[in-house]
């Protein structure tokens, strides 16, 4: 009974830890998680938007060949941009977000929109 118990505790936790690792230890994650958390973030975005960039975010297309360093005077750390293939779309001004920054701090990434 007690091996049952902490297999239903230790599956889920090694499933979030892996999730977890995968968004923050890789650039690839950390992007997806980016365009992600823009889909849910925006308060101007409607329900099918969101919908629409999450799928977006699962089928991320990214132009690894146009991958970028910013010049010196804007770098902070080691960052690096990134252009999307399909991107999304600003809900206001329908501006298009192609061009996101990943930022290394020690062993993790973040990832933000670039405005060029």
């Amino acid at each position: 009974m007690k091996k049952k118990i902490k297999y239903k505790i230790a599956i889920p936790t090694v499933i979030v830890l892996v999730l977890l690792s995968y968004i923050f230890l890789t650039p690839i994650g950390t992007l997806r998680f980016a365009v992600f958390r823009q889909a849910f973030t925006s308060y101007e975005t409607t329900l099918k938007g969101r919908v629409d960039l999450l799928y977006l975010t699962i089928n991320l297309n990214v132009d690894y060949e146009s991958c970028w360093r910013p010049p010196e005077a804007v770098i902070e750390g080691d960052q690096t941009v990134y252009d999307l293939i399909d991107y999304p779309f600003e809900p206001l001004t329908q501006m298009p977000r192609d061009s996101w920054v990943i930022t290394k701090h020690d062993i993790f990434y973040w990832g933000e929109y670039y405005l060029v």
